[in-house]
């Protein structure tokens, strides 16, 4: 299941429709929160949450307010979720589910002025996922697919060092179930995935020679360095399928043979 064979803790979001417009609003000294869901029409629904953060103004501000000379490093984030139902009818309900977040470092100090520091630091990570979703269920059946998009973004840079990565995802997972008895069922399904990702980067590298007058003359570290760019692409998909037999020939006894195979490039 997603690549993983145990140690699986599956969440789902709840199916049931609001029927009435709610949610609510959190404030602390970390992070502000908001959370609203309700009805869309007579069979659709909606759900929505967002989170962002200002740690990194509180701490500027006790900086200022202790009237210290100092910086520090504080995380900036901020994440939301957003989904959409719809039943279409008894037996089939579709839905769409987006999520993503930021996450970051920032330089935080006592006062206004350019940082003197010397101190050049930049951690970005972003994320991205939207899930779509079909759900058909028969009295002893249930098929559920979902094919799904991702984004990912990663940047890390200290001034002559630097990383980027882009990353794009496109799969989908399908899953089938059949109950025929209170004790027997078979589960079978497959998933898919393709990903590209590209990298980018400069690396200094030390010169094949030293300029004995740099410290005279004030050259940094960096006139004493060369560059060298960094550019290359990564492209990669993988496939399995999955069957199970469930049987629970006693109270508190479960037996779930079964058998996984997987590909990849």
């Amino acid at each position: 299941y997603g690549e993983a064979i145990g140690g699986i803790v599956d969440v789902t979001t709840t199916k049931e429709r609001p029927d009435v417009f709610g949610g609510e609003v959190d404030i602390n000294l970390l992070n502000a929160g908001a959370y609203a869901d309700g009805p869309i029409g007579e069979d659709g629904s909606f759900r929505l949450g967002v989170r962002r953060s200002y740690i990194d103004a509180v701490l500027a501000l006790a900086l200022a307010m202790a009237d210290a000379d100092s910086f520090l490093i504080a995380p900036i984030y901020w994440d939301f979720q957003a989904q959409a139902m719809w039943n279409a009818n008894e037996k089939n309900r579709l839905g769409v589910f987006w999520l993503g977040s930021h996450d970051a470092l920032s330089l935080v100090t006592s006062s206004d002025d350019e940082d003197d520091s010397g101190l050049d630091l930049t951690i970005k990570t972003d994320f991205n996922r939207v899930i779509a979703t079909w759900r058909h269920a028969q009295e002893n059946f249930s098929l559920v697919v979902k094919p799904y998009f991702g984004y990912d973004a990663f940047n890390f840079d200290t001034g002559p060092l630097s990383l980027e990565a882009e990353g794009f995802l496109v799969g989908t997972r399908t899953d089938a179930e059949y109950s025929p008895t209170k004790w027997f069922s078979w589960n079978c399904g497959g998933d898919g995935a393709w990903y590209t990702t590209t990298y980018s980067g400069e690396l200094p590298t030390p010169k094949d020679y030293y300029h004995p007058g740099s410290t005279i003359t004030g050259l940094s570290l960096s006139d004493e360095q060369d560059v060298e760019h960094l550019e290359f692409a990564d492209d990669y998909w993988r496939g399995s399928t999955y069957f199970d037999l469930v049987f629970q020939p006693a109270e508190g006894l479960l037996l779930t043979p079964g058998f996984r195979i997987e590909t990849w490039n």
